[in-house]
């Protein structure tokens, strides 16, 4: 069994190795975001205290909810508008808004509010 044959047997391993470029960027481009999202919650209740720990809760769900607004506007409430690669892009977008946004608000956070 050569090496690319083991890979390939595990699905643990494709999900790591995607098998496709696009379905890698859309892996580790997801977990990336997760991470920002997670840090900034973080970050919001080393700013904050109490309140903080609220706050990044807050933005945790309501990044979750932007996050898949497309999947369930598009696949839920008015299926067969879009083709599934509209909504896949449109979950990109998503995506790629919640990691700008999350930079930007760590950003802020890490220069003028975080106290420990």
């Amino acid at each position: 069994m050569t090496v690319i044959d083991a890979v390939l047997s595990f699905p643990l391993f494709n999900l790591l190795l995607p098998s496709t470029v696009i379905d890698f960027l859309l892996h580790y481009g997801l977990g990336f975001t997760v991470v920002l999202v997670i840090f900034t919650a973080i970050l919001l209740e080393r700013s904050f205290r109490m309140k903080g720990i609220l706050l990044g809760l807050l933005y945790g769900f309501l990044s979750f909810v932007l996050f898949w607004t497309p999947e369930l506007l598009f696949d839920i409430l008015l299926p067969g508008v879009l083709y599934e690669t509209e909504v896949l892009w449109m979950e990109v977008a998503m995506t790629a808004i919640i990691a700008g946004y999350s930079i930007l608000l760590g950003g802020y956070l890490i220069k003028y509010k975080v106290t420990v």
